[in-house]
């Protein structure tokens, strides 16, 4: 990860504690390097998740994708139904396992 990468990634976890104190943000990165690398984000939030509450993230990934050299996908879940639903999935594991809890 390069310097803007990481002013990227802070500036993303400073966005989104703003918009809600109580998430839980997890960064994957990519496994490999590649032309178009890209960093997930999960978001998993005590909020219900609905059209308003995604757009108010569109704002934190266009900020944080000007400072990086990579594209950043945001995505948002319930905790709760990230807990029930995903569980047993192997994308559940890997956010924990593989995941950095920012």
């Amino acid at each position: 990860m390069n310097i803007q990468s990481h002013d990227a990634l802070d500036q993303v976890r400073q966005s989104i504690q703003s918009l809600d104190p109580y998430a839980d943000i997890y960064v994957l990165f990519p496994a490999s390097y590649t032309y178009d690398q890209k960093i997930d984000i999960y978001v998993l939030t005590p909020k219900a998740v609905d059209y308003a509450l995604e757009q108010q993230y569109i704002n934190a990934r266009y900020a944080a994708e000007k400072l990086s050299t990579m594209e950043i996908n945001i995505h948002l879940i319930n905790k709760t139904e990230w807990h029930q639903d995903y569980n047993d999935s192997k994308l559940y594991d890997q956010v924990h396992n593989e995941g950095v809890l920012l």
